[in-house]
């Protein structure tokens, strides 16, 4: 890794969903700049191992004293609470609970925003909002067309946090990532890991697709270089590791950096989704053979973004950790 300090910035941070994969990470980042002034907020603190001094208990709705005087003493408010992705499908979560874990909370936090002297949002929704997959790469001009209820309420939820900012005169700014990963990663990406991490060799080698990812440490480069930026106010962008791989290339750097040979070989696609077909697991296919990609010339120009580090880097910081 290189030896990466976070920029400055002069705001007062307040960081809520502090406790969960981005957000812990985002601390890390941030320690390594002593000039950087940061709150974090987790809804419950006795049932986590974290410090008094730099978390505060938000509670369920933002609703304690604790998180309002935070609040009180911020300048920009950065929006990582929420539910982590769900696959389509899945019957672990309901509608309703994945609303009041988008929707609902940005609802409570808007309210909350209104008593105190917070200038900025800065919300990270997800590039899912656009669907499940891309003909071609999606830019912020693109229309959304979320397909599961997960991306669909964090939809809504930008649409809230734009409505509220034009009525109440705060700046907002949203960041709509791909498949995030890095230290702690679970999820989708895990999954990957331990696919790789198989003795036997996978049949992905005539898998051409395309997508787009984002190493979480690139990620919160990100959400520092939009606070209190006027470019950024108001805009919604697309971040990504600035490097498209196909489910093969992917699996490929995981093995390197794991000390092995590629190990693919290829079948068809038509048998691919066979197979998936007859052994229902046709989710998890498409997410290895179909593209989605992201265009981020818009957060590149606008704001001078580029990611610090590469998809090695960021894959060896992920394996580092495991």
């Amino acid at each position: 890794m290189n030896p990466y300090i976070p920029k400055s910035v002069a705001s007062r941070l307040l960081v809520t969903g502090a406790d969960g994969f981005i957000g812990q990470n985002f601390r890390q980042v941030c320690l390594r700049n002593q000039n950087i002034s940061v709150r974090y907020a987790a809804r419950n603190l006795s049932s986590k191992t974290l410090s008094p001094q730099d978390y505060v208990e938000s509670g369920e709705a933002f609703d304690s004293t604790e998180f309002s005087e935070a609040l009180a003493q911020s300048d920009t408010l950065i929006h990582l609470a929420g539910l982590a992705h769900i696959p389509v499908g899945s019957s672990e979560v309901d509608d309703k609970k994945i609303d009041a874990g988008h929707i609902g909370l940005m609802r409570d936090l808007i309210e909350r925003m209104q008593k105190s002297a917070i200038k900025q949002l800065i919300y990270v929704s997800s590039a899912k909002v656009m669907g499940e997959s891309s003909e071609y790469p999606f830019t912020e001009s693109c229309e959304p067309n979320p397909i599961d209820p997960y991306a669909a309420s964090k939809w809504r939820a930008e649409q809230l946090l734009r409505d509220s900012a034009n009525e109440l005169g705060f700046q907002y700014t949203v960041i709509r990532p791909p498949l995030v990963y890095g230290s702690g990663v679970k999820a989708n990406f895990c999954q990957l890991i331990r696919l790789a991490a198989s003795p036997l060799p996978l049949p992905f080698a005539s898998v051409n697709n395309r997508r787009s990812l984002v190493f979480v440490d690139n990620l919160v480069d990100a959400l520092l270089t939009c606070v209190d930026n006027p470019a950024a106010f108001n805009e919604t962008f697309f971040v990504s590791d600035g490097m498209d791989l196909s489910t093969a290339a992917l699996i490929a750097e995981l093995r390197e950096a794991m000390g092995r040979k590629a190990g693919l070989f290829p079948v068809p696609l038509a048998m691919l989704k066979a197979t998936a077909k007859l052994t229902r697991t046709e989710s998890k296919m498409n997410r290895l053979i179909q593209n989605f990609q992201i265009d981020t010339s818009f957060v590149q120009q606008k704001l001078g973004w580029q990611p610090p580090f590469s998809v090695k880097q960021g894959i060896a910081a992920t394996l580092a950790t495991l």
